[in-house]
């Protein structure tokens, strides 16, 4: 079988070069890029499931005003934690230090990538060449009902709802391991842990059991982490949004189904949701011939691949180049923002807007702001008809740039209202 790949890099057109070119690379020297088809929604759970089933990470830094994508970085984060084979395509202009130096990684041009063919295939049989032809399977593989350990710090009616909801709604067997020092011993405890298909975190006030989420997150377990509003915890600003545990605005067991449903129809998105079915059989009859064995007729079966997953842009981590694109949002973020706005009056906001608007269209520089104007006046359009969904999805896309700049002109109810879109304190 060919080596099963999580392909990261950024999504702008103008990255789009660099981007085919490793491609063409990849597939020639028989990695497979990981099926995962275009979405507008992401969690990190979704990542680790994916790279989970993958053998290998390769990853393109491209620059990105004076940084690279935090997105990518994060990816990069990941696929260190799960210890898996990493090669890293860093542009020549970026500074040293954006990855540890002891992670594979090489340089290449932007306006000379061609020149430097040789050493490019040469990192990326190096990579292929201990990973070896087969791929080895994993050790242990699941022999009963999907699991979903459950380490959640609610008692009585709703913490016993939570348990009956993941069984009776999700289609997980739930599982809530025994704490004490007993544990440390007890390959059944350790078993547990480490053979759940997804880890369920819902914290209040109370006190979680920090050693066994410790223990899941060494075991790269994918996790869906949800906080009420007086657990202890912090947004990561280094951290993009999506990736952080969502902060509800209440436990109750409607809002919290809410959520649930929205965060583990994100984690268990795949092949399986594309509309035509066809194009699922041929991938996996590609799989199939594509035996791990170089020969005259691989370089077009792995093209072929391309073709049956889409364009480059949605090829081997997908999931990423949603980020930013038209929103489709989250049930529980929009019962927040709706909250938020309870006392709002719309067509004040909307004056603001305009008002901001036409201050950032003055301050403006890279392309990335010129967006975020862009998403302001969209936002603006929003808040004068009163579609509150339509104004928190352009408000996400006008991102912490815009807030930034309200807070900077002190437009008070703007930076309010992003915040709530944006999910920040």
């Amino acid at each position: 079988m060919p080596n099963i790949t999580y392909f990261a890099h950024s999504y702008r057109p103008r990255d789009v070069p660099v981007n085919e070119y490793i491609a063409d690379l990849m597939q020639v020297e028989g990695f497979l890029p990981s099926l995962d088809p275009p979405s507008s929604r992401v969690n990190a759970a979704k990542l680790e499931r994916h790279l989970n089933s993958s053998d290998c990470m390769v990853a393109v830094l491209n620059p990105r005003n004076d940084e690279v994508s935090p997105h990518v970085l994060f990816e990069i984060s990941l696929a260190v934690r799960a210890r898996k084979p990493v090669l890293v395509f860093i542009d020549d202009r970026l500074r040293d230090g954006l990855v540890p130096r002891w992670l594979p990684q090489i340089r290449f041009s932007s306006t000379s990538f061609l020149r430097q063919f040789r050493e490019h295939r040469m990192a990326l049989r190096a990579l292929g060449g201990y990973l070896g032809q087969e791929a080895t399977p994993r050790y242990l593989s699941a022999i009963g009902q999907r699991t979903c350990l459950i380490l959640a710090s609610l008692a009585g009616p709703v913490g016993t709802w939570l348990h009956a909801y993941v069984a009776e709604s999700l289609g997980y067997q739930p599982v809530a391991p025994d704490s004490g020092y007993d544990r440390l011993h007890s390959p059944t405890w350790w078993g547990a842990v480490a053979m759940s298909d997804a880890v369920l975190v819902v914290s209040d006030r109370a006190e979680l059991d920090l050693y066994a989420i410790a223990a899941a997150r060494a075991m790269f377990r994918p996790m869906i982490w949800i906080s009420g509003p007086g657990a202890q915890w912090e947004v990561d600003p280094c951290v993009p949004r999506e990736y952080q545990a969502s902060i509800l605005l209440d436990l109750d067991p409607e809002v919290l189904r809410l959520e649930l449903d929205a965060q583990f129809r994100i984690f268990q998105e795949d092949f399986l949701e594309l509309d035509d079915k066809e194009e699922v059989a041929r991938y996996g009859h590609l799989l199939m011939r594509l035996d791990g064995h170089y020969g005259p007729t691989t370089g077009s079966l792995a093209r072929e691949v391309i073709n049956v997953t889409g364009d480059i842009n949605y090829v081997a981590g997908g999931q990423v180049g949603a980020v930013g694109r038209e929103n489709e949002v989250h049930d529980n973020s929009f019962l927040q923002f709706q909250s938020a706005l309870n006392d709002v009056d719309l067509s004040q906001l909307a004056t603001e807007l305009a008002g901001l608007r036409q201050a950032a269209k003055v301050a403006a520089v890279t392309a990335d702001e010129d967006a975020a104007v862009g998403a302001l006046a969209e936002a603006e359009t929003a808040a004068k008809s009163g579609d509150k969904n339509a104004l928190l999805g352009h408000l996400r896309r006008a991102g912490t740039w815009a807030l930034a700049f309200a807070e900077k002109v002190g437009s008070a109810l703007v930076t309010s209202v992003l915040k709530a879109a944006l999910q920040l304190p």
